[in-house]
């Protein structure tokens, strides 16, 4: 399996960090799947903070295989002012944005006009929980992705299609009828992080 292109990376690292025995790094990205900089510290063994992350998001290399048998085309961008979790403590302060367009290229396949989403990342009962949502003319959509200190994590999507062919369609992607508009679950565990 091949990994995503990274381009240009730069690191920098704290010396007085290291005295104070909590290593940080600034780092910078460009040129790759991801461009943008951040500072990350390691507060601990087990607990790491991110501070002023604002990074772009190539989809098409970050997710290979798409969205709704499409290529995963167009941008994520991901704005972190503080970010803290830790092993024990699971997700202890987030405060950002998330924006993507991740849903565009699916909304052409049926003639719709691009559905956008944008929201947060904060915690909520010690997990990491990232709530978008968009509209255009034809449907609202949201999606909720939770990770917990497992690593367990939990995607929802629900959308409320204006028409019937649409809705139709999200069917046959495996979204199921729920109060009146369509559901979609997937529920995993993260593998690669950590370890």
């Amino acid at each position: 399996m091949s990994g995503a292109p990274l381009g240009d990376v730069e690191f920098r690292l704290s010396f007085m960090s290291l005295l104070r025995l909590s290593p940080q790094l600034d780092i910078s990205a460009k040129g790759g799947a991801v461009t943008g900089n951040g500072r990350i510290s390691f507060l601990s063994a087990e607990r790491i903070n991110l501070k002023n992350v604002d990074v772009d998001i190539s989809l098409r290399d970050m997710a290979p295989r798409g969205v709704f048998g499409e290529p995963a085309i167009g941008r994520a961008r991901i704005n972190i002012r503080r970010l803290a979790v830790g092993r024990r403590a699971g997700c202890e302060v987030a405060d950002g944005e998330v924006w993507t367009d991740v849903l565009d290229s699916p909304a052409r396949r049926f003639s719709l006009p691009a559905l956008p989403l944008a929201g947060t990342v904060r915690c909520e009962d010690a997990a990491l929980l990232i709530a978008l949502s968009g509209e255009n003319s034809q449907t609202g959509a949201t999606l909720s992705i939770k990770v917990d200190k497992a690593l367990t994590y939990e995607i929802v999507a629900t959308a409320s299609p204006v028409k019937e062919d649409m809705a139709s369609a999200l069917r046959v992607f495996g979204f199921e009828d729920d109060n009146g508009g369509l559901t979609y679950g997937s529920t995993g565990v993260l593998s690669g992080v950590g370890s």
